[in-house]
């Protein structure tokens, strides 16, 4: 099997958060993420409070945006975060646009924009007093004022277009695929990744495939499918995210009429018409011998670490039924 992280997406309240991954680290879990979502509890606090309380997993930013957090304040939180863990930090980027259209934000170039984020935080880690002269950023003379743990984090890309998978092949440490990810989909991901790492000369091995997937066992698996067709219903409203199907399925008649219900705004009407094989396409449920087995099609697919997301109520199953010493 590959390596299991678990995702922390800001619903729960920080001890919550400790509490539990105290508990995963004890059963081996490779990793700790921290998502962040609109009006929720932020990434930043959240991998800080993980960092203070646990040892051994890696510890991700899952993702920030590099259009609310300038670059150099960017380098300098990691370098202090990198600090506080002892050197187990991971740096995810995504330029989600249902994020920054909301924050008024608009950008015609994000690939472009994801670039220069990623340049300068990594220059500003190596030491350099940054003067940095970019489309979406401007430097006049910022660096750190203290020495890094390390000089480089890793970084991944949140990526759900072609464009910006081949972009994390390209100049990204990792990619991170979405929430609602099929085995299609990453297939599709890692090809997109691998086109971008030789194009320019990289060996694609160096590129980590993660990718969150959605996980609940049986013990309350009537309130989660509802959970999880609405919360598809939010994907799919967004123009390109079929794709989290495969470039087959994203075709599916069906598929297609929710996304265009989707769209028009009716959300509700949307998650209706989300059929439970549907929904077994992009999650999984079921006993622990279910859901491993199933975890190992999206291994097979390339996926190297895979990301846990589940709600509250089937946490602390799903921690005893994946943890690596169980």
């Amino acid at each position: 099997m590959n390596k299991i992280g678990l995702t922390f997406g800001g619903q729960l309240a920080i001890p919550e958060v400790i509490k539990y991954a105290r508990v995963a680290e004890k059963k081996g879990f490779h990793s700790f993420w921290a998502a962040e979502q609109r009006g929720l509890r932020d990434s930043i606090t959240t991998v800080a409070a993980l960092a203070a309380s646990t040892t051994s997993p890696l510890l991700g930013l899952g993702v920030i945006s590099p259009y609310t957090r300038h670059p150099v304040l960017t380098a300098s939180t990691c370098a202090s975060l990198d600090e506080l863990s002892n050197k187990r930090l991971m740096i995810g980027f995504g330029a989600s646009k249902r994020f920054w259209q909301a924050l008024g934000i608009n950008d015609s170039s994000p690939i472009n924009t994801m670039k220069e984020c990623i340049e300068v935080v990594r220059r500003i880690l190596k030491g350099e007093n940054l003067t940095y002269q970019g489309k979406a950023f401007r430097i006049d003379k910022m660096g750190l004022s203290f020495t890094p743990p390390r000089t480089t984090i890793p970084i991944f890309i949140g990526a759900m277009s072609p464009k910006m998978m081949e972009t994390a092949g390209e100049i990204g440490d990792g990619v991170l695929l979405g929430n609602l990810s099929s085995p299609e989909h990453t297939r599709f991901a890692v090809e997109h990744v691998e086109t971008g790492a030789r194009r320019v000369g990289k060996d694609p091995a160096l590129v980590e495939i993660a990718g969150y997937v959605t996980i609940w066992t049986t013990d309350n698996e009537p309130s989660a499918r509802v959970a999880a067709k609405k919360q598809l219903a939010v994907f799919l409203a967004n123009p390109g995210w079929e794709i989290l199907f495969g470039p087959e399925m994203a075709q599916n008649p069906l598929v297609q009429e929710i996304c265009h219900v989707a769209r028009q705004g009716q959300l509700d009407k949307a998650a209706s018409l989300v059929n439970n094989e549907l929904l077994d396409a992009v999650t999984i449920s079921g006993s622990p011998r279910a859901c491993r087995d199933r975890l190992s099609e999206y291994t097979s697919a390339g996926l190297t670490t895979t990301i846990i997301r589940t709600t509250e109520s089937s946490l602390s199953s799903v921690i005893n039924a994946l943890g690596d010493s169980n």
